[in-house]
This record gives structure tokens, sequence and C-alpha cells, in this order.
């Protein structure tokens, strides 16, 4: 049986479960309480009502035991709660300062004693923060170790690399980055194999793997987990580390905040090969901001909102090679109308070597130059510093509305991150910005069915702008030579580009005996567009530099439609249609021991691009693979690879706590994953023939160049 045969097996066993409960709606974001009730002989109690009540906003929901005494209460924010139990015959029981952290399932079992109502048990004291139910290796990053461990560039993922099962060194960058990876690997998974989301949503880059465009700003984190091995089937896309970010939302008490952090080159120590004769290049870092959070409506309607912006300015001090003032004068008195001339006139750096290296003597010729002094010091050493300002702000919402007293929940969540940061050049001329605009939009919809069944939907977008200029478009790319700094700004500038990358999921929990079943899928639409302009401008290079104040080009590149010779841009806008199912029971086999089985399938789709077709490759006639490239040939295709319809990857865990105590817990598990293909696997095949190329010719190949200025 092939494996798209056996599709309509996986898709029934997703939806088996939904066949005795109403239709319902993904990867456990929030935590859950879950245990059994007993009597004092030890045998289960059904029927007891189950209250669990969050200690800030004073949100209780309600559950019952079922005919196995287990009562599950998924779908849980983080926080601390205190969980009662009644039951006419026997007295209360309550359980406080239950502490629920992301993804955690908290064990709380109760033994109920006879007796009337109005007597009760209480009883204190946080319980211990091991997980009995769940197999998975994971850790919690909370509040405390957030506000409590240093973090240079306010970059709550950088806490991740101290997390068990993760490895690496923690991410240098502040959480301004446009885009960023975590800087860590799980058990030997690398690094594009991570993912992560907040409050449920993913936040991952399409095109580059294990990269993320939002990273909340600490004053909006209220913990997050991170999964090293053996997660649920729930968890999917990738097989590396999974981090899912929970924001903090308001409470019934209005709380805030105000800060500033403030760094200048005094603060700081002098790098190891810092010049100790010059002072300290400037910097300054200002970053601040605030929050503020409370009711709406107390018991119902919540608020949150906070944000921090950065304003930073780092001078980076080197040195550089550029013309002499002498040899300017030179040029423009011997080569006044030369391209040399006008490039010096135009862009020139902001000094000028107070000494200088005679290269020789210029002679007609490309490659051609004697090295004879002829007393004119072409070249010397100048001292730059670029001051780089670097500005960005972030901005968060956060939206709760509690439902049927607490039975349901909306949550809507927006993030909107604006960054700039600056090219800088040793001719100023081409300095120019790079601006980013990253968003997060979520909305999460929570539906208490009955006390048996729990639906959770989730729509999330997240997307990227962003754009760079050229502020010199009549200027090509020149290097030279002579180790002389070049004229141009980036090849690959201008730029501009925008990805929305989509999400629905959808998750259903059904809990029935002494089996806790979650099923589900997601659907995930990726739009990844830009255009390329790679070398549109023409890219020339000078042996040395006195074939450049000549005017006398060795080579020159530049991008070009193979078809005709003229020159051309490398356009691509790529859809990616991913989705997934999965089936997750975890069963409550005794008291002590859980089992977590799970199966689940993704389809990472076929990529398919806008407007224009694939660049690719058409293999030729022959018996072998070496056969088929050596007679191949490049030409335009409609897909690039078949999809793969075979990733089904089960799951299985194992947690038994021997002593009944939950002080010692053994855990084991097996699964496997797969991970998503980035885009940029398939998105570079627009800088391939047949419709693109970036063409080189030289002096040696007998290729004519034409040098001239201007944008084409």
């Amino acid at each position: 049986m092939t494996i798209r045969r056996c599709l309509p097996v996986l898709l029934v066993l997703a939806v088996m479960p939904l066949l005795t409960a109403p239709t319902a709606a993904a990867q456990q974001q929030l935590g859950a309480i879950q245990g059994t009730v007993t009597d004092a002989s030890g045998a289960v109690v059904p029927g007891a009502t189950i209250s669990v009540t969050h200690g800030d906003t004073g949100v209780t929901r309600t559950t019952v035991s079922n005919e196995a005494g287990v009562y599950r209460m998924p779908s849980v924010e983080p926080g601390r709660y205190r969980v009662a139990v009644e039951l006419q015959g026997f007295r209360p029981a309550v359980q406080t300062d239950v502490i629920v952290s992301v993804g955690a399932t908290c064990g709380v079992n109760f033994t109920l004693q006879a007796g009337s109502l109005e007597e009760r048990i209480e009883v204190s004291g946080t319980i211990a923060d091991i997980q009995t139910e769940r197999a998975e290796i994971s850790a919690v990053v909370e509040q405390k170790k957030i506000n409590d461990l240093p973090l240079v560039g306010r970059n709550v993922l950088a806490l991740a690399a101290l997390q068990p099962g993760i490895n690496g060194i923690p991410t240098t960058a502040d959480f301004l980055s446009a885009e960023q990876g975590m800087g860590v690997t799980a058990n030997g998974v690398r690094e594009s194999g991570n993912s992560a989301s907040v409050d449920g949503a993913s936040i991952n880059n399409g095109p580059w793997g294990g990269t993320v465009l939002i990273v909340p700003n600490v004053e909006a984190v209220q913990e997050y987990q991170v999964i090293a091995n053996n997660p649920s089937a729930e968890v999917g896309r990738n097989s590396g580390a999974t981090v899912s970010i929970i924001t903090k939302g308001g409470t019934n008490r209005f709380s805030g905040s105000v800060f500033e952090f403030h760094r200048n080159e005094n603060l700081r120590a002098r790098g190891f090969f810092e010049n100790r004769t010059r002072p300290k290049v400037d910097f300054h870092r200002n970053d601040f901001g605030g929050s503020i959070g409370g009711p709406i409506r107390r018991d119902s309607t919540f608020f949150f909102l906070s944000a921090e912006i950065v304003r930073e300015l780092t001078g980076n001090a080197f040195n550089a090679t550029v013309e002499t003032q002498q040899i300017v004068d030179w040029v423009n008195a011997n080569r006044p109308n030369s391209i040399a001339a006008q490039l010096f006139s135009r862009y020139a750096p902001d000094s000028r070597p107070t000494a200088g290296t005679d290269l020789g003597t210029p002679m007609p010729g490309a490659n051609v130059w004697s090295t004879t002094p002829d007393g004119i010091p072409d070249v010397g050493t100048i001292s730059v510093t670029n001051n780089g300002p670097r500005d960005g702000d972030q901005v968060n919402f956060r939206f709760d509305q509690v439902l049927r007293g607490g039975q349901d929940r909306l949550k809507a969540t927006y993030y909107l991150s604006n960054i700039e940061t600056q090219f800088l050049y040793v001719r100023p001329q081409f300095d120019h910005p790079y601006p980013f605009r990253n968003q997060l939009v979520n909305l999460a919809h929570t539906w208490m069915i009955s006390n048996q069944t729990l639906n959770e939907a989730t729509v999330g977008l997240v997307r990227q702008h962003g754009e760079a200029g050229n502020p010199a478009p009549e200027s090509p790319n020149v290097n030279p030579g002579s180790g002389v700094s070049g004229f141009g700004v980036e090849f690959w500038h201008p730029i501009d580009f925008t990805q929305n990358n989509f999400q629905f999921r959808d998750t259903v929990t059904l809990n029935r005996g002494r089996h806790s079943f979650r099923t589900g899928g997601e659907w995930r639409l990726g739009i990844d567009g830009a255009t390329l302009h790679h070398w549109e401008r023409p890219t020339y290079g000078f042996q040395n530099f006195l074939d450049f104040i000549d005017d006398e080009p060795f080579n020159e590149n530049r991008a070009v439609d193979p078809a005709t010779g003229l020159p051309t841009v490398a356009y691509g806008k790529y859809r990616t249609n991913e989705w997934a199912v999965f089936i997750q029971d975890n069963w409550k086999a005794r008291s002590n021991l859980t089992l977590n089985l799970g199966l689940r399938y993704e389809n990472f789709g076929n990529p398919t691009k806008d407007a224009i077709p694939y660049n690719g490759i058409i293999l030729g006639s022959g018996s072998t693979r070496a056969e088929q490239i050596a007679n191949a040939r490049v030409g335009t295709i409609e897909k690039l690879y078949d999809t793969d319809w075979n990733n089904i990857a089960p799951r299985l865990g194992i947690t038994w706590d021997p002593t009944s105590t939950g002080r010692f817990v053994i855990r084991s598990g097996f699964g496997k994953s797969y991970n998503r293909i980035n885009n940029t696997v398939f998105s570079d095949e627009r800088l391939n023939p047949p419709q693109f190329a970036n063409a080189v010719g030289s002096i040696q190949d007998g290729t004519p160049i034409v040098y001239s200025l201007g944008p084409n």
C-alpha cells in the first residue's frame, strides 16, 4: 500500500475521537491540570466537582471527575492556581499555590475524607515542579529568570541556551533584529531545525530555517517553554528545539512598569585589538519603555500594552586605502573628462591621506602599467570612523475576554517592530538606511464544549517587509584595484521584499475515562516575494589603480537575460502550502503511570511560483543518472520537485512516578520528526539560467568592455 493510499486512514485516525463529540478546534501552548480523585480506601470517586481558579484574574473554570475518577482541565493559562474538589458526603479539599507552566501538565491528585460540606481540608505549599504527565524533555524559562538574569540585548531567547538538552552560545542579537536565529541546537539537530511561536502563532521565518521574525520584548513575556526532545504529536514543522512563548495578559489589578537602560563608550571596555592610543569610538545606547495592564471589566475582560524603544549610535573605527589629493589633481589636469575624474569628484572620502605610495606610471592599455615611480603619491591610508545610528521600536497589545463564566476565552495579540539600520561606507555618499517592518497578529479562541470536550482554534499572521535603496544610482560598482576602497553600494541593492506567513490551527481535546485525546491539524500558507536587483548595475574590476585612472577595466559582470543579452532582474514570488494532522492519546494507565501515544502526518506541499516558471535543469537521455546529467540542459519548468507524501511521524512517551509523590519521575520516549525545506533552497533558482545569468567578461576572453556611468 502506498503512502498516498494510506492518507485516508491517517485522516480517519485524526478525526475518530470527534465522532463522539461536536465538530471542533494545536500544540498545547498553554498548560493543563489533571489528576485522580479517590476516597480514603483508594477507590476512585466519580462525579466530584473540581474548580480551578486563577490567582490573579479570579477566572474560575469547573469540571467533573469521570467514571475512572480522573479529571482534566486543559488549556490553562500559566500562573498560580487554587484547585478545589467538592462532592456530597465528603469534606471539600483544596490545593493552593498550584503553579502551571507553559506547555506543562500539572498532576494534582486528591484523596477525599468522609464528612460534611461544612468541613474542609486545605493543603498549602507549591507543588514540586517535576513533569509527571508528559515524557518530553523540556524546560520552562519563567518570569523570575527573565527578570533576574542578565540580558544585554534584552532578548529573552538568549536564555534558551541555558536549558537541558540545548547546546550552543546564546544569541548576542537584541530583540529588535529583523530576523535572527537562536544560536542553539537541540540534541545535535542543526540550528535550521528550530521553531518558535508566540501565544500559539508561528513566528518562523520562511526563507531561512530556524530563524524568527518577532522576539517579544522582556516586559511582554510571561514565560516560555523549550522542548529539546521527545515532543508529542502536536509538535511539528521542524525537528529541532521548539520554543513556545506566552505573553503577559492583564489581571484584576492595574500594574505597569517604566524603565531606561543606558550605555555609552565610557561604560565599556576596549576590545583586545582596539588602538589604545586613540579615544574610544562613540557608542550610545538608550533602551527605554514601559508597560501597563489591568482589567477592563473585573474577572472577565483584560488588556496589556507594552512598548520598548532603542536609540543606538555605534562607532566603527578602521583604516582604509584611498586616492591621494595629488593623484586627484593629476587626473583632473590630465584626464578631466574621464570616469575616474567624475568618480573622484562625486564620491570623495571624508579625508585624504597625508602621505602616500607611488605605485608607478600609468600606460595605455588595460592590465598595463609601469612600476617606475613618477614622483606622484597615488594611494595612502586614512582613518575612518563610521558612526552608525540604529533605531528601533516595538509595541504590543494583548486583549483577553472570558466568556460563559470562565468556560470560554478569546485572546488577541498584536506586535509591531520597526527596525532601521544603516549601510555605511568609506565614501559617505553611498550611505543609506535599511528599514524593516515586522508584524504579528494572532487570534485564539478556547471553547469548553462540555466537561469532557474542549476546542482550541488559532489564526495567525507574521509579516515582514524590508527595503533598501541606492542613493547614487549613477555609480556602477567599481573595484579600483590595489586595495583602494571602491565605489557603489552592495551589488544586491536596491531591494524590496515582503513575506506573509499565515497559519490556522485547530485542536480538540476529548477526555474519555483514563484517556485524554488531542487531535486536530494545522494549515500554513507562505507568500514570499521579491524582485532581486543583483548585479543589475555593472561591476567593473581593475588589475591596478593605475589602470583605474586610465579608465581601462580588466573585467565586467552584470545580470543579463541569456536569451537576449539585455540587462534584467530576478523576479520571484513563491507560495508554500503546508498542512499536518495529528492524534495524541495521553493515557493515564495508572495513577502513577502515563503513556503518551501519538501519530502525526506532515505534508510540506510543493512550492509554486507566480507569473513566470521556474529555472531548472532538464535531464537528458541515458541509462544512469550520471549520463542523464551529462546530457542535461537548462530550461523552464513548472515545479522543482514532487510532493513528498510519506512524512509519517509516530511518537511514544512513558512517564512513571514510582513513589507516587511527584518528586521522582522516570521518563522515556521515541519519536520521528521532519524538517520543512526553507524557501532559499528553491527561491534562489531565480538567479539561474535560462531566464537569468550573471555574465562575466574580461579582456582575456577578448570581450570588449563598455565602461560608463549611469544606472544601466
